[in-house]
């Protein structure tokens, strides 16, 4: 009798997990839908609603021990165009000694790589950690970067953002995207460039990663796309009205690149980290007061939403590369089919039927811990901002700033903001957000309940069988 009785306890407790497990949705839908849990309360804090995909309000220490120091000599990469400039000083002005270059508005004018070398200690160690920005404009020259980045890494991170400078063919007359095939202001050409060379990219990011041990492999991550504020000057002046930002570049041509990235990204468990929920309620939380990128006071909630995907990852154990996601045959998906957003909205209903695997483990909430930080500088180190003339970026030529561990930064002028005032109710993305958040509070409280009940019921059962007369036991049990 007793080992009937431990097997049903065993079958009920192994149902409970199920269901239980059932419930927690995978990594990658919770990198898909981090917008439902982000829950911002000004221009300058924000928080995460109660979530199961263990996105918390990171500290300085979090940071710095679960990504910078997490072994010796590792780079952290921000690899891309002026957003991806803004972040990398952001970065390591927040988290890292404060750098002794000042911050530059204009890509163009930067080093193709800069380099900030800190130190610190993790767990009685002492570590070096390299903090670079790859000067990376344009997706069609993309590759030596990419190249250097993944082999230098170490098992580093590596963000990567695209896509400004490859609008270029619309919004600079004079100045067009290198090896575009065609004339300018001519949206078919920029389909046809942006897919082949977007496709190339990957290629580029498959192969290297193969060649890499995967200890030695980064955590590869893009940061979507911004969708352009079209209220800003430089779309809205009489001279810049030929961008067409309202009736084309924002509503038609910024989703369209997105669709073309994504899945070939997610077909190698590379992450696209949304970012559209931080404007929600027309930029009451975050502003792009110059039309393409976050106002100073949101930088570090584009840092948490980075960190936040980089740890999840790490606690998963994510391996990236061809061959890594169950649902994929191995190669590249054909990226002009997503061109089509039939197309694109079908590959989205397919990652959403994804079993269990490579690509949807279920994700365990793992808040990070603070025991034995990574010791640097505890000052916070206010971001500045001044002109400087630097060389020119060059296809051919490496120029790397390196800079010391412990150096201060000049403050300079602040940039100029367009504040936009609009109304500030509720859209209906917003509502449909509360919605899906609701119902997966609900299923989650109805699966606690369940598996509560389950327990309770089994404990009542065991004890009552224990109390009971042997031998009517062995009645019952008995078969004539």
């Amino acid at each position: 009798m007793g080992l009937v009785v431990r097997v049903v306890l065993l079958w009920l407790l192994c149902s409970s997990c199920s269901i239980d497990a059932a419930s927690r949705p995978s990594w990658w839908s919770c990198v898909r839908d981090i917008g439902l849990y982000f829950e911002p309360t000004s221009d300058t804090e924000h928080g995460w609603s109660t979530n199961p995909c263990g996105y918390v309000k990171l500290s300085h220490e979090d940071v710095r021990k679960g990504v910078y120091f997490t072994k010796d000599n590792i780079t952290i990469a921000f690899a891309g165009d002026s957003t991806a400039l803004r972040a990398y000083v952001f970065a390591v002005n927040t988290y890292l000694p404060p750098l002794n270059i000042p911050v530059i508005r204009k890509v163009a004018t930067v080093p193709r790589v800069m380099t900030h070398v800190a130190f610190g200690t993790y767990n009685g160690d002492y570590r070096k950690s390299l903090t670079t920005f790859y000067n990376m404009r344009y997706v069609s020259t993309s590759r030596r970067e990419i190249e250097e980045g993944i082999a230098e890494s170490n098992g580093g991170v590596m963000v990567i953002t695209l896509g400004n400078w490859d609008l270029n063919w619309k919004l600079q007359k004079n100045s067009p995207m290198p090896l575009l095939r065609g004339p300018v202001h001519n949206l078919e050409v920029a389909k046809a460039y942006w897919t082949e060379h977007v496709f190339a990219m990957m290629e580029t990011i498959a192969r290297c990663l193969a060649q890499q041990p995967q200890e030695m492999r980064p955590l590869i991550v893009f940061r979507e796309q911004f969708l352009p504020n079209c209220d800003a000057s430089r779309f809205t002046s009489k001279k810049a009205r030929y961008r067409r930002c309202a009736p084309l570049i924002r509503p038609i041509v910024v989703p369209l690149y997105r669709r073309v990235l994504a899945p070939l990204a997610w077909s190698m468990n590379i992450p696209v980290i949304p970012m559209d929920h931080v404007f929600k309620d027309h930029y009451k939380y975050c502003e792009m007061g110059d039309g393409i990128h976050l106002n100073f006071n949101c930088m570090m909630t584009e840092q948490q939403h980075i960190w936040n995907v980089v740890l999840l990852l790490r606690r998963h154990r994510v391996q990236q590369g061809l061959g890594t996601v169950s649902h994929e045959g191995g190669g590249l998906p054909n990226a002009k089919q997503f061109l089509n957003e039939t197309r694109y909205d079908e590959w989205k209903r397919e990652m959403d039927m994804i079993p269990s695997g490579a690509a949807s483990m279920p994700v365990v909430p793992t808040p990070p811990t603070t025991d034995s930080p990574a010791t640097t500088d505890e000052a916070e180190f206010q971001l500045g901002v001044v002109e400087q003339a630097a060389v020119p970026t060059s296809n051919t030529t490496t120029q790397t700033t390196t800079s010391p561990a412990a150096v201060s930064v000049n403050p300079g002028a602040p940039i100029e903001l367009h504040v936009i005032v609009t109304d500030a109710s509720p859209s209906p993305l917003d509502h449909k957000q509360r919605t899906l958040q609701k119902s997966m509070q609900s299923r989650n409280w109805s699966s606690f309940i369940f598996s509560t009940a389950l327990l309770v019921a089994v404990a009542l059962y065991l004890w009552w069988a224990a109390s009971g007369p042997r031998k009517e036991w062995g009645a019952l049990l008995r078969f004539d």
